[in-house]
């Protein structure tokens, strides 16, 4: 796997997780729309520097981003969220995940009980998973603070950067 340093901020830059987020977003937005959902990004002015290969992890930030539509429910909208520790939050609000099989779900082939009735094989969680422990980070499901899911892909920064200040 080819390993770059990537900056996680809020600038345009080719290589950010901000610009992956933001690329997805713009590829799922039109499912949104037609499922009457919307989807927004968020994201911070402090730059972090982190190891990564974008194209292993722009897979795993869109299975995030399908997986939260595609339990969403309509009239509410997906939240992506880039932080400055260097990880990358996707909330939901549908069903959640239930506690005891918030560790199960990360696995190959499992499906969660909210899962019946949806397409998918029970994979797209494992690969999250795998690509995440690749670059040396985790992925963790949790409850959203007003319902739903919420994923948080976290990967280790190097260093973090002042924010930029214009020369005075």
């Amino acid at each position: 796997m080819p390993v770059t340093y990537i900056r996680v901020d809020h600038f345009n830059g080719g290589g950010s997780l901000a610009s992956i987020a933001k690329k997805i977003i713009v590829d799922l937005a039109l499912i949104a729309v037609k499922e009457n959902k919307s989807i927004s990004l968020v994201d911070e002015d402090m730059p972090v520097i982190v190891i990564g290969d974008p194209d292993a992890l722009e897979p795993a930030v869109r299975n995030l981003v399908e997986n939260a539509l595609a339990y969403t429910r309509p009239e509410s909208a997906v939240e992506v969220k880039v932080s400055a520790d260097g990880s990358i939050s996707v909330t939901d609000h549908g069903p959640g995940v239930p506690e005891h099989e918030r560790t199960a779900i990360f696995e190959r082939f499992w499906r969660g009980e909210h899962s019946k009735g949806k397409q998918g094989t029970g994979l797209g969680l494992a690969l999250v998973k795998k690509i995440a422990e690749s670059h040396g980070g985790t992925i963790e499901v949790g409850e959203a603070p007003h319902g739903g899911a919420i994923f948080t892909l976290k990967l280790n920064p190097i260093e973090t950067a002042r924010p930029f200040q214009a020369a005075s």
